[in-house]
């Protein structure tokens, strides 16, 4: 198990000694008031770390008992505090992020948890609420407002876009450059002629608020034509049509010509754990007798396009700043990355420190993976100056708060909800960098959001995280199945296999989810449900077994690449590695272990699933 514990060393280098305090313990804020162990002085730097593990480190050079709740653990900041009472900082953590600071047992030996309380919890769901609400409005706005304008001659559209582009660029008020946004959006659509948008506009205009609303909170449905697909509805008859006569058109249609269509299936499905979205499917094609062609295009809605920021430093930088002698200060500070080296771009936290060595400040900043700068020159400018600057870069805002600056995310919320947690990376990292990931590690990341998997997936292409996704991208629906059974049913799965009907209810979605994954080999396809959504026959008589399958074969180990031999045999690979190296000896040789798990539901004389998923090589010692 990863601990904070573990690096304690050069973390604690980061937390200065102890400095006889000046402040009256009583005059600490609550619920420190009173601790005269909280009213010592410390400057500490901390970067990119854990709540968690913050608080671990604090513990252990302090000796005061620091605790974060499951609620917080795994947000991550950077803090830079200057002699300031170490209840000061703290409190100004918790003010940052909208938690608080709960007192326990009996003086002297108070301890502290940091929690999210309730109000909180019930102000970011009610955020959220909002967002969904607002996003549903803009969705069908658009659809409307494509609907008005398609049939203007393309002259007039680009007049239109012009004009609101124009505007755009000068003007703050939010609801006006709300609608200029969305006049643009929709008018670059109708410039480009897209005949799959065109489709997906005939089928969302035919949906009123409260669907879309649906549809936003997580509601997935399949539309088909001709219906024959047990559990789908049919697809209105005017998208019908209109598929029919944009496919037939030929080359000046973005649709490749399939000649007369003879099926159409449109998948719709809801996400909002990102910014809140719909996306979309379509799938069209001709069958025949020794003629088979299909087209298919995915999007979502709300779109989304470049469009210029416009006077939106107030969205950034707090009003008044100019009075405050600090944030005028001139400041000199660089930070810049390797070219091309995405995985060595610094973050925002990186920035604040290069920003600390050459003036004394007090911050505070979110730090989220997904937040990094390919570098800033700062020569003589304001701070405040340098500030904005980092904040338009990194899509924060700041402000100044009790002596400390903060920067925070403008899309808080919503970034929050797509970090992986802190705790279970920093594991993950680990196991990577002593071993490999193993079957149940894939299985714990696959049962992450989506939106979180695809941070994981960024952090991956950046080289932050050191093993590949791939069996996610195999097997997900798989994997998540897996990682919901308990280790008892697991090892039946290993065994016999694992029979539908024992499962609970929640591990049954899983199981039909996991049945109905496109990617695999499927007999099964088609037949989960029907139309009052009874699992029906043969599934509900079907099993599931796991099976691993090995190939150990040899290789030679040069840094962090290798050479393999093409056999298991190990005097064998000896000569095949001999032949393009001759200095490789018997004793170079290490045993590399390739290994796929096979995902078999089956029922008996009935079909079956299949799917694979390929794990990370492992040496041998």
């Amino acid at each position: 198990m990863f601990s904070a514990r573990t690096f304690l060393l050069p973390i604690a280098a980061a937390i200065a000694a102890w400095i006889p305090s000046h402040v009256a313990p009583n005059r600490l804020p609550a619920p420190f008031a009173g601790d005269s162990r909280m009213a010592g002085r410390r400057t500490l730097q901390l970067r990119d770390q854990s709540i968690r593990d913050l608080l671990a480190d604090l513990n252990l050079a302090t000796g005061v008992r620091f605790f974060a709740h499951s609620t917080v653990a795994d947000d991550r900041v950077t803090l830079i505090a200057s002699d300031r009472p170490l209840a000061e900082s703290l409190s100004a953590v918790s003010s940052f992020f909208g938690f608080e600071w709960k007192r326990e047992g009996n003086a002297p030996d108070f301890g502290y948890t940091l929690y999210q309380p309730a109000a909180a919890v019930e102000n970011a769901q009610r955020g959220q609420r909002i967002r969904l609400l607002e996003t549903a409005e803009l969705i069908a706005d658009e659809v409307a407002l494509y609907d008005r304008l398609e049939g203007l001659p393309l002259e007039r559209i680009v007049e239109r876009s012009d004009a609101a582009m124009g505007e755009l660029s000068a003007n703050t008020d939010p609801d006006r450059r709300r609608d200029l946004q969305l006049e643009v959006i929709v008018c670059e659509q109708l410039k480009a002629s897209n005949d799959w948008r065109r489709l997906a506009n005939r089928f969302f205009r035919t949906l009123n608020r409260e669907q879309i609303l649906a549809y936003l909170q997580g509601a997935q449905e399949e539309f088909s034509w001709p219906n024959r697909v047990p559990g789908a509805k049919e697809l209105p008859s005017d998208v019908v049509e209109e598929l029919k006569a944009a496919s037939s058109a030929g080359g000046s249609s973005s649709i490749p010509y399939v000649g007369a269509v003879s099926y159409a299936r449109l998948r719709v499905t809801g996400d909002s754990t990102d910014e809140p979205t719909i996306k979309w499917h379509f799938t069209i094609g001709k069958r025949g007798s020794g003629n088979f062609g299909n087209s298919e295009f995915s999007s979502a809605l709300p779109s989304n396009s470049s469009l210029p920021d416009g006077p939106a430093n107030y969205l950034h930088e707090p009003a008044g700043w100019l009075a405050d002698p600090l944030l005028v200060r001139p400041v000199s500070f660089a930070i810049v990355s390797p070219p091309g080296m995405m995985s060595q771009r610094p973050t925002l936290g990186q920035a604040l420190m290069e920003l600390a060595k050459t003036t004394k400040i007090n911050a505070i900043a979110d730090a989220f993976h997904t937040t990094r700068i390919v570098g800033i020159k700062v020569d003589e400018k304001p701070l405040g100056e340098a500030l904005s600057s980092l904040a338009r870069m990194t899509g924060h805002r700041w402000w100044k708060q009790d002596e400390f600056i903060m920067l925070r995310s403008l899309t808080f919320e919503a970034d929050r909800r797509k970090e992986p947690p802190a705790t279970a990376v920093s594991r993950w990292i680990q196991r990577c960098q002593s071993g490999s990931l193993e079957l149940d590690d894939f299985a714990e990341i696959a049962a992450l959001s989506d939106a979180q998997i695809a941070t994981l997936s960024r952090l991956a292409i950046r080289g932050e995280f050191p093993d590949s996704l791939q069996p996610i991208t195999q097997a997900k629906d798989h994997l998540r199945f897996w990682n919901s059974l308990t280790q008892s049913q697991r090892r039946k799965a290993r065994g016999p296999g694992l029979p539908f009907e024992s499962l609970d209810p929640q591990q049954q979605k899983l199981y039909s989810a996991a049945i109905r994954d496109p990617r695999a080999s499927n007999s099964f396809r088609g037949r989960v449900g029907n139309e009052s959504g009874t699992v029906i026959e043969p599934i509900a008589k079907s099993r599931v077994r796991l099976e691993t399958r090995e190939n150990k074969m040899w290789a030679v180990k040069r840094g962090d690449r290798f050479s393999l031999a093409g056999t298991g045999a190990k005097d064998e690979a000896l000569q095949q590695l001999q032949q393009s190296d001759p200095s490789v000896k018997l004793s170079d040789l290490r045993g590399i272990v390739f290994a796929n798990v096979c995902f078999t539901y089956e029922s008996d004389g009935g079909p079956s699933t299949r799917a694979w998923a390929t794990l990370p090589h492992r040496w041998e010692d």
